[in-house]
Parts: C-alpha cells; structure tokens; sequence
C-alpha cells in the first residue's frame, strides 16, 4: 500500500469514504493506535488515522444499539462500509452473529470481536508497560472495571472499591476505559497483540478495511 501523508494527492478523491463504524469513541482511538503499529510492521495494512486525515475514511461512532436497525439505517448511503461490534454474550451474542450475516455483502463488511470487547485485546505487558496495573487479561473479563479497581486500591489502600457508590466505581471505569485505549494500546506490539489475538482478528479486520478501500 502507498504511503500516505496529510498533503499526498488522494488519488480516488472522486470517491466517497469509506465508513468505519464502531460501538463507540474509545473504539475509535484503539483502532486508530493498533492500525498505526501494524501499518509500521506491514504497510498493506492501512493506518486508519492518516486514513481519515487525507478523507479517504469516516470514523462513525453509534453508541451501541441494534446492528440490524442501524445497518439498515446506513445503507442508505452509497458509502462502502466496515461495521465493527461487540460480540455480547449469550441470546444477544447469537442475535448479533444473525445481524452480520444478514448485512455482510457486496461494499459492507460486518464483523463481530471474538472477545468481550476491543479492551481484551491489550496484553497484561502492555498495560504494566504503560504504567498501569499488572492485571490477568482473558477473552472475557471487564478490564476496564480490573484496572479501575487495581489502580483505585494501590492508591488509596485506606478504602474499599466495593465501599465506592456505583456511580465513583463508573467514573473510574470510564476513566480506566479511555487511558486503555489511549494510552496502553500504544505499548502493544505485533508480538503481544499475536500472543492476545491468536486467531488473527485485529489483522482480518485492517485486511478486509483495505480490501474496501481498494474496491
């Protein structure tokens, strides 16, 4: 794939973007940092940041909600599509493997993570690395809630995390949420994301992404 920087020519400007969209912002920024060090490794993946920047991709952010309803919505638009959501558990997780099914297509691809969601990806060496917590990281786990606690207790040892009301312990998982998806993705590298993402997800999705780009 060509390099791309903010002035290059855009070379399909008479195209429209790509749609890239995802559950939510913190989505957005860990896609952004992950594509950035595996477009390093492997430039014929793209590095949806500078992607973005020179126009050739729109992030959409739809804060959770049916896939069928919003894939419906968005079709509307002659946009080509990547739509990435959680997998959820249970009767949701099966509804939403029903959804991508039913939306994937010619110009829309629909995947669904294998774990519980984009945080579960990170490696516990990225984390400690960053600054964080030695935390144990599994497929479905809330890591988010782990590392707001595990942060909460070494700094203030005198209270208890489960004596916080629900609304503190929120705060911080919010916090903890954003500084994972900021700040400790920068940390991983193809190594530790293969040791996370054995089956390869993080790389299918950037594969198929480009694959659009190019379509």
């Amino acid at each position: 794939m060509e390099r791309l920087t903010p002035s290059s020519p855009i070379a399909s400007s008479r195209r429209l973007p790509v749609l890239l969209v995802t559950e939510g912002v913190s989505d957005i920024e860990f896609l952004k940092r992950i594509s950035r060090t595996l477009h390093v490794a492997d430039d014929c993946l793209p590095d949806l940041g500078l992607l973005e920047q020179v126009g050739e991709l729109i992030f959409i952010p739809i804060g959770g909600g049916e896939i069928a309803a919003w894939g419906k919505l968005l079709s509307r638009l002659p946009n080509r599509r990547f739509q990435l959501h959680d997998r959820e558990l249970g009767v949701e997780a099966a509804r939403r493997r029903s959804a991508a099914a039913a939306l994937n297509g010619p110009g829309c691809v629909v995947r669904l993570t294998s774990k519980r969601a984009l945080e579960n990806y990170l490696h516990p060496e990225a984390i400690l690395a960053a600054g964080g917590p030695l935390v144990r990281v599994d497929d479905l786990c809330d890591v988010p809630a782990k590392v707001a606690e595990a942060t909460f207790t070494a700094e203030a040892a005198s209270n208890s995390w489960h004596r916080l009301p629900p609304r503190a312990r929120k705060r911080f998982m919010a916090r903890a949420k954003r500084w994972l998806t900021c700040q400790a993705v920068l940390q991983m590298t193809p190594a530790l994301l293969d040791a996370r993402d054995p089956a390869g997800d993080v790389w299918s999705w950037l594969t198929a992404i480009a694959a659009l780009l190019h379509a």
